[in-house]
């Protein structure tokens, strides 16, 4: 005999994306004295309201205490080949191998409202793309092991249907994106994540002409490695991006490790397609080397109006820019401002303590500066 209960679980499994049943079920499980399960799945439904630098860490470390009280309870262990994610209060991501996950396929959609996939090992890519379960997924996150030529084959229309795509390290430039985005139907994708890959300016130009990308909202263009000069991201690709007529739903860009510099950061900051953004990357850009140009381009913004979140750290901004900084009434707005490592010293730190625009919820991270620790310590109260 079915309960209300698994009613309700099979109602979550045929409708994954909407976050009513989840809800619901939430209700039935207080009702049935499961009250944790039911906090749990609320919580993280609440989470999602928020980009991932704007969490609420009260409410973050509350499911993590709650998950770790009962991960034997709610994650299956007698799956080796399987590790699961929750996600919005269900166990919603899987990784594994993509024979493993073709395999295993009817029985993780049966069981689970399963999202998202990330794959390990090399190959197989064609499998998976051509199965029914692919057209059920909604994120991808693949890495250096996916085989280049197989998602190329793949583009369009067998992307389309994303909302999220990750492809971390896979060697991708200029030629692949256009080969990814060349398409003139708007795709669903609302996250794009291109970490460590050698984009170039080129690359920036062929992302902003994508008429496809109309929905995204997440641009990860970052990188950690060393990519030599030519490979990275310079005020050329900042400027191509900020010209764009399609990116502009965009609510959190990230440039960490490229070369923007300050005219790359002055064209952004005059751009329409930042006026949405509430979560900014610009670490280890190279900002400041030249004068304050940028930094008072940021702050002179008629279109940054709705940033929470902005990362400075590496950029050789200074005593000047920080002074700069510290008279920009946007700092009422930011909820996080990391100027870490920025060639700043008491002179210039003192301004930003003494900011009349600095408020009790920003936190602000100033370490790596030729600065007191008991200035540090006024200055990052949390």
């Amino acid at each position: 005999m079915v309960n209300d209960g698994d009613a309700i679980y099979h109602m979550i499994l045929g409708s994954p994306e909407d976050d009513v049943p989840r809800l619901v079920y939430a209700d039935w499980l207080e009702e049935n004295e499961q009250p944790d399960r039911a906090r749990f799945i609320r919580l993280q439904i609440e989470l999602e309201k928020y980009l991932p630098e704007e969490r609420p860490p009260a409410i973050i470390q509350e499911v993590d205490e709650l998950l770790s009280a009962h991960r034997s309870q709610w994650i299956p262990t007698h799956e080796p080949q399987l590790r699961f994610h929750f996600r919005r209060g269900f166990l919603e991501q899987v990784h594994t191998s993509i024979p493993v996950f073709l395999r295993e396929a009817s029985r993780l959609f049966t069981n689970w409202p399963i999202l998202t996939f990330v794959p390990s090992g090399n190959g197989y890519f064609d499998q998976l793309v051509g199965s029914p379960y692919w057209m059920r997924l909604r994120r991808f996150w693949g890495n250096a092991a996916l085989q280049e030529y197989d998602i190329l084959r793949w583009a369009d229309p067998k992307l389309s249907h994303l909302v999220e795509l990750s492809l971390h390290h896979c060697g991708f430039g200029a030629s692949e994106l256009q080969h990814l985005f060349h398409s003139k139907k708007s795709f669903a994708l609302q996250r794009l994540h291109l970490s460590d890959n050698p984009i170039t300016d080129m690359g920036c130009a062929v992302l902003a002409d994508a008429e496809c990308l109309t929905r995204l909202k997440h641009l990860d263009l970052s990188t950690t490695t060393r990519l030599s000069y030519a490979q990275r991201i310079h005020a050329a690709g900042a400027t191509e991006l900020a010209y764009s007529s399609h990116l502009t739903r965009l609510e959190s860009l990230n440039f960490s490790g490229q070369i923007i510099g300050d005219g790359g950061l002055t064209s952004l900051a005059g751009s329409q397609i930042m006026r949405n953004l509430r979560v900014l990357h610009l670490d280890s850009n190279d900002i400041g080397a030249i004068g304050t140009s940028g930094i008072d381009a940021l702050i002179d913004s008629i279109h940054l109006t709705e940033l929470r979140v902005l990362n400075l750290r590496g950029n050789p901004i200074g005593n000047a820019g920080i002074r700069e900084l510290a008279k920009w009434k946007g700092l009422l707005k930011l909820i996080d401002l990391n100027v870490q490592q920025c060639q700043i010293t008491e002179l210039g730190a003192s301004s930003l303590l003494d900011s009349p625009y600095r408020h009790p919820n920003l936190r602000i991270r100033i370490n790596g500066n030729h600065i007191s620790q008991e200035l540090i310590t006024a200055i990052e109260p949390h």
